[in-house]
């Protein structure tokens, strides 16, 4: 439980460096990982899809969205297609 709550705790800093501009694969790590501790898996995945349809054009949340359904969700036709829209936009 204490790590739940430390979790929950540093998702607010995460949140807090995201909205003041950090855009880098770092950022977007922890915000999954802390959000799967948290919220689950399926939802920290929907966090993430959701943020994709918002920034379309953010290379660096597109790669990091690839990683993690090449990784995390094993769906490789998913990965595939994400770091298309990533690398070749």
């Amino acid at each position: 439980m204490v790590y739940k709550e430390k979790a929950e705790e540093a998702l607010k800093y995460f949140y807090t460096a995201k909205d003041l501009g950090r855009n880098d694969n770092w950022i977007y790590l922890h915000l999954y990982h802390n959000l799967k501790t948290t919220k689950g898996e399926e939802e920290a995945l929907k966090y993430f899809e959701e943020q994709a349809k918002i920034e379309d054009k953010n290379p660096v949340l597109l790669e990091a969205l690839g990683n993690i359904y090449m990784l995390e969700a094993a769906n490789y036709e998913k990965a595939e297609k994400t770091f298309q829209k990533a690398f070749c936009s």
